[in-house]
């Protein structure tokens, strides 16, 4: 009897074990943003050298999908106006990252979702930070941000919200982690 106890026991402990090791394999292939990845395993190590993880992460096809459901959302670009000017996700507002004042945020509702974006995501980190300690009670950074939105063909607006082609790399640098295509025209 005893034997049959002790066997249930050692196979609760093996199971919450192994439970809390699959948890923590989970967590650490995806630090700090669940559902969100990027295609280019280079290119999202790159990201989670540079993110802090201190507000929550969207990937781009669950933003893509939020836009298709019509679901009422706010997206926020926050890279320079000249990047902006060149493409920008569909129905993003600009708010220029370290450009902004708290009467420009009046435009927004705190109540409701924000994604914030920007090159691939360290500046838009930092503004949806700010977002939430100017009481934003929901607010996402777009893991990868317009990056990967664009390397996964995903349809790019210019300032007239016409769609284009043209994606802006910020500089030399920064622009090979979009992805060499045909289609898409790399500017900075």
């Amino acid at each position: 009897m005893q034997t049959s106890k002790h066997s249930k026991t050692l196979r609760k402990r093996y199971l919450i074990l192994s439970s809390i090791l699959l948890l923590g394999t989970i967590l650490q292939a995806q630090p700090g943003h669940l559902g969100s990845s990027c295609q280019n395993e280079a290119f999202e190590k790159k990201i989670n050298r540079m993110l802090d993880f201190d507000v929550p992460t969207m990937g781009v096809t669950r933003l893509k999908k939020l836009m298709e459901e019509g679901k009422d959302i706010q997206i926020i670009d926050s890279r320079t106006a000249e990047e902006y000017q060149v493409s920008s996700i569909p129905g993003a507002s600009l708010l220029t990252y370290k450009d902004y004042t708290e009467d420009d945020l009046e435009a927004y509702d705190k109540s409701k979702p924000v994604i914030v974006y920007c090159s691939i995501g360290y500046r838009s980190e930092q503004v949806a930070k700010e977002l939430k300690e100017a009481g934003f009670e929901e607010v996402y950074n777009l893991y990868g941000s317009i990056f990967e939105w664009a390397n996964r063909h995903y349809p790019l607006t210019d300032i007239r919200g016409d769609t284009t082609r043209l994606i802006h790399g910020y500089n030399r640098n920064w622009a090979q982690w979009i992805d060499d295509r045909e289609d898409l025209k790399k500017v900075w």
